[in-house]
């Protein structure tokens, strides 16, 4: 069965098809899927003060721009696209988002864990962003995939993906305070508070027993990372988040630090780094 005529259209607006909007190639989430057999589908948007508002000393090091030299300008081509599309045609916008997602857990329906990051460089509250599904997308999804996701509309693609089964685990990192964590408990949506942000994010994270992602310096590729690290007077356990991107493992009994070494980054200075990273 052909898709909507609607997401059809859509698609053909900004130049979407099935492999160019939900990326399969992150190199922290392509660990996940070799070490834990986790394959895990990343959304990439263009980061702004509308998709990234609690912005702070990260702005300046974001990974927006690392990687390949060669493939950039297509890159950021791209998340441009995708920013744009969220933000002119929301509703449309989510609805092939839930297309891709439940082809990406088809493609990996053998596999225990799949994992979906949302903001693979954004910071948007998915927890709150509705989705409809209309009668004809929902006949779509289960001719084509054996999904059965009735019409209606829905708090937030999480709790729409609840009908493809328990498998399917979204995750992601936030330097916001005003995320809706009871949604994101009942949705089983995972956040990890991140550093760089301009709130108070150890607060936050204290309070709601959120573990808090930061990057560390000095910390080589090959050296172990510290045992504990102190941020804001407070000292923490440190886990080395660079093993893997499946953060849902990470340990819960207590605020922990994910430990990152620093990524490079083009014209960074030694004054942003001071400023973004935590030292041992």
């Amino acid at each position: 069965m052909r898709l909507p005529a609607p997401l059809s259209a859509f698609r053909k607006q900004w130049s979407f098809n099935a492999s160019n909007v939900l990326t399969l190639t992150n190199p922290k989430a392509l660990k996940s899927a070799k070490l834990i057999d986790a394959p895990t589908a990343v959304l990439h948007l263009m980061p702004n003060h509308m998709t990234c508002p609690a912005a702070g000393s990260c702005a300046a090091l974001c990974l927006n721009r690392a990687g390949n030299p060669a493939y950039l300008k297509g890159k950021l081509k791209a998340r441009a696209r995708r920013t744009n599309a969220f933000f002119n045609d929301r509703d449309l916008f989510m609805q092939n988002l839930l297309v891709e997602i439940v082809r990406f857990a088809d493609k990996h329906k053998d596999n225990q864990l799949r994992g979906v990051r949302l903001n693979g460089t954004s910071d948007i509250k998915w927890e709150s962003e509705p989705l409809s599904v209309t009668g004809e997308l929902s006949l779509y999804l289960q001719r084509n995939f054996k999904v059965l996701i009735l019409p209606g509309k829905y708090r937030n693609i999480m709790a729409t993906c609840k009908f493809i089964n328990q498998s399917l685990q979204f995750y992601d990192y936030t330097k916001r305070t005003d995320r809706d964590l009871a949604v994101c408990m009942m949705d089983d949506y995972h956040l990890t508070v991140s550093h760089g942000s301009k709130f108070d994010i150890v607060d936050y994270a204290i309070k709601n027993g959120l573990n808090i992602a930061a990057p560390i310096q000095k910390v080589k590729r090959s050296a172990s990372m510290p045992k504990t690290i102190t941020l804001d007077g407070h000292s923490f356990p440190v886990v080395d988040g660079d093993v893997t991107d499946w953060r849902v493992s990470d340990p819960d009994d207590s605020v922990h630090v994910v430990g990152l070494r620093l990524k490079r980054v083009p014209g960074m200075t030694q004054t942003q780094i001071d400023s973004f990273c935590l030292t041992p």
